[in-house]
């Protein structure tokens, strides 16, 4: 019973903090194309990316997207040439997903919600002294757990919008890259995708060939041993 009593006011305790956190916008490191470790150049056109991994994606975003299935790449352009080249995401091969695409299918929930209410209910109001006991502890901390309950469905949908927002402002931006300047955003990959090439393109509204740059992504060895466990 004693157990039961501490398990009660743990849930009721950390249920109340996560859901009253705010969400944490956190800033995307800028860095001059030359600094990144994989980068490519062709006529006078920079491309780089960086494969966040999970301490890097942990310090930009409050939410652990590798848990969510969504690996999250920064990729910077930067033009040193004379002529202006157009970015765009939907040219990249693996396909990206959107960040608004991220948010519809993948929304966050709270630590409880209205059916978690049920895990603290008595399953019947017995009269041996066990069940009394869980009887008066449920009815004495109800009043602590029930407005974490009622609240829960107000803070997921700040979080939501939080969550949202981040993803979109943090999201590399189609459009014209003029002379002379630059570049720099995420996009969001398939944690499944992301390894192999990476292709990014930048087109000549001029008219002439595209400017093509591959990049190789070999899985990290954890993964790697995660893949073979799997497969096991």
């Amino acid at each position: 019973m004693r157990k039961i009593f501490c398990l009660m006011l743990c849930f009721a305790l950390t249920g109340c903090a996560s859901m009253h956190s705010p969400y944490q916008i956190r800033r995307l490191p800028q860095a001059d194309v030359a600094a990144f470790k994989d980068f490519r150049k062709q006529n006078d056109v920079t491309v780089a990316i960086k494969v966040l991994d999970q301490k890097e994606a942990g310090a930009v975003f409050y939410v652990p997207l590798q848990e969510l299935g969504i690996q999250p790449v920064l990729v910077a352009v930067r033009n040193d040439s004379s002529k202006t080249y157009h970015f765009e995401k939907e040219t990249i091969l693996p396909r990206p997903l959107k960040a608004l695409e991220i948010y519809k299918q993948r929304k966050l929930t709270g630590s409880l919600t209205g059916e978690g209410l049920k895990l603290f209910m008595p399953r019947s109001w017995g009269t041996t002294q066990e069940e009394i006991g869980w009887n008066v502890m449920f009815i004495l901390f109800s009043p602590l757990l029930i407005p974490s309950f009622m609240l829960s469905d107000l803070s997921e949908a700040q979080w939501n919008a939080d969550f949202k927002r981040d993803l979109v402002k943090k999201e590399i931006s189609d459009g014209p890259v003029l002379p002379g300047t630059s570049k720099q955003g995420l996009i969001y990959m398939s944690s499944k995708e992301v390894w192999g090439i990476i292709r990014v393109e930048l087109s000549d509204p001029a008219g002439s060939e595209p400017l093509v740059f591959n990049f190789k992504n070999e899985l990290p060895a954890y993964q790697v041993r995660i893949t073979q466990e799997t497969s096991r």
